[in-house]
């Protein structure tokens, strides 16, 4: 259900490229970085953070730009002041109330980093430790080993993030985790997207049009924590139903949002279409596909206006196929 059209016409259907360099040093480690092109887009992951830390598309002038929010070097993915660019965020992404769980009886206790909540895993989540890699002809895999403990959490857990480039400019994102005894895994990737552009800014969010394929969304409380309600988005300024121009609709509302995905008949496994984007004045279009129940979708409210790093500026906006997921995005092209 969307009005959005796509023009794949322009698109080279050549090979998929895997090139591999030093991202940077974390102490003695060096931070992988790997460049998967097909000739038309450039898509760059590194291993902090198992994070894509750039997306190259043009325009529909062939003007080349990047649209994904990320730092320069490990250093920013490992600042405190890293808003979780593009990274694998684990063992649970979002927020557990008073910093504990109820597991068989057993409550756990966890480190609280959000004022008497646990966000994102907790002190040190999985976005900022560093994952090993195996390339592939079209992608890599990036894996992570957390011990029984880590952060509180019971069981160990092997995570994986598989990213692959197909020559039709698909960007296949497929995440998993095993678990050595039952323990909560909730994994995400927390991509932020500007469609126009770093140079754009605000202005190339303002200018983006956005729809959801929700019909409910999942109601927090002034914590964010969910109250267990999913009120319908009929009549409401959840309502992205049908594309909306986002400079129109933060005028009223700010998003920091879970939204329950409308399916029907497809069977469990299958990838259906969640969220599109159009910048219009560049032509750049997105497209989600997931096969999890919850899309978040985050307009950056609470992002800084100064400058993230030495080449990003906010703000922008994520879209987020929750919890541990297989999805894939057609990355930006032109119409």
């Amino acid at each position: 259900m969307t009005d959005v059209d796509l023009d794949w016409s322009a698109l080279s259907l050549g090979e998929v490229t895997v090139t591999e360099d030093v991202f940077g040093r974390v102490g003695d480690a060096a931070v992988p970085r790997f460049t998967l092109s097909n000739g038309k887009v450039t898509v760059q992951v590194v291993g902090v953070g198992a994070a894509i830390s750039a997306v190259r598309v043009p325009d529909r002038d062939g003007r080349e730009e990047d649209v994904v929010l990320g730092f320069d070097s490990p250093q920013g993915y490992l600042s405190g002041d890293n808003p979780h660019f593009g990274a694998t965020v684990g063992r649970v992404a979002n927020r557990l109330a008073n910093a504990a769980f109820t597991l068989d009886s057993k409550e756990y206790r966890l480190y609280a980093n959000e004022g008497k909540n646990t966000l994102h895993g907790g002190l040190r989540g999985w976005h900022q430790a560093l994952w090993s890699a195996s390339p592939h002809p079209d992608g890599v895999t990036f894996t992570l080993h957390s011990p029984d403990g880590d952060e509180g959490f019971p069981g160990a857990v092997t995570a994986q993030v598989t990213y692959r480039l197909t020559p039709d400019s698909r960007l296949l994102i497929n995440i998993q985790a095993i678990a050595s005894k039952p323990t909560p895994v909730s994994m995400l990737n927390h991509a932020y997207f500007n469609l126009g552009g770093h140079a754009s800014g605000a202005e190339g969010v303002y200018r983006t049009r956005v729809v959801l394929n929700a019909d409910r969304y999942t109601q927090t409380d002034a914590a964010s924590i969910p109250t267990g309600a999913m009120p319908p988005v009929e009549g409401t300024a959840m309502d992205l139903r049908t594309p909306r121009l986002l400079g129109e609709v933060l005028q009223a509302q700010d998003f920091d949002t879970n939204f329950v995905v409308t399916r029907g008949y497809e069977q469990p496994g299958d990838l259906i279409y969640v969220a599109g984007a159009v910048h219009e004045p560049s032509g750049r279009t997105l497209e989600v596909y997931s096969d999890q129940p919850g899309l978040h979708f985050y307009s950056c409210g609470k992002m800084p206006e100064s400058p993230c790093s030495a080449s990003t500026a906010p703000p922008t906006a994520g879209m987020e196929a929750s919890p541990w997921s297989r999805s894939t995005s057609r990355t930006p092209s032109t119409t």
